[in-house]
């Protein structure tokens, strides 16, 4: 992660999506041209390759393993049964975030919350907090964000979706496992062009 850099270009290969293995090949050739060629276009590329695709070949092989794992609990429970226990988590965690939502609500007496923070160079981040008391329904309203800025302090919306799920996991009396039930309750607004829903070119 360089500490200067400006644009996504400088910071690696930025890779949107790419099928590595396809029917048991693995694409070696076509991931050395979107680590090394692609990246020379812009004087940059990997400079560790042959550890990028040991990397690249450990992902695959826990994906093997995770796919192994979850036949064999197919094979020991049957597909209904797993399916009904995936979706009882996640019930189980959008319940526990409504009942604490429904809790900030009646505490604060319905009125949004809001904050608003700088990073250091001064750009704003702000957070308006919309809460349905009945429901346990909430807006995480991200409007008057400052806009991307030309450094890497820039935030894509994955990292914004993991600061909110992450704070209401933190908020919660139980503890219950990650899973995307803890958003289920939660719709959230980012601007465009923000520091928190950068340009594809922006460095992050």
């Amino acid at each position: 992660m360089p500490p200067q850099s400006r644009s996504i270009f400088d910071e690696g290969a930025p890779i949107v999506s790419f099928k590595v293995v396809s029917e048991g090949h693995f694409d070696e050739a076509g991931l050395i041209r979107l680590l090394v060629d692609e990246p020379a276009k812009h004087n940059y590329g990997t400079r560790t390759l042959s550890d990028n695709i040991s990397d690249v070949h450990a992902q695959i092989a826990a994906c093997h393993k995770g796919i192994s794992l979850v036949h064999d609990l197919v094979g020991q429970y049957s597909l209904p049964v797993v399916h009904a226990y995936m979706r009882a988590i996640q019930r189980t965690a959008a319940a526990a975030v409504r009942h604490m939502l429904k809790d900030f609500a009646v505490k604060h007496a319905g009125k949004p919350l809001e904050a608003m923070d700088r990073m250091d160079d001064g750009t704003e981040i702000h957070l308006r907090v919309s809460i349905d008391g009945e429901t346990g329904d909430a807006i995480f309203d991200f409007s008057g964000t400052g806009p991307e800025v030309y450094g890497n302090w820039n935030a894509p919306p994955a990292i914004c979706n993991s600061a909110v799920i992450y704070s209401l996991r933190c908020l919660l009396g139980s503890d219950i496992p990650l899973n995307q039930g803890c958003l289920e309750p939660v719709e959230i607004i980012i601007p465009d062009g923000s520091l928190l829903k950068p340009s594809m070119d922006a460095a992050v």
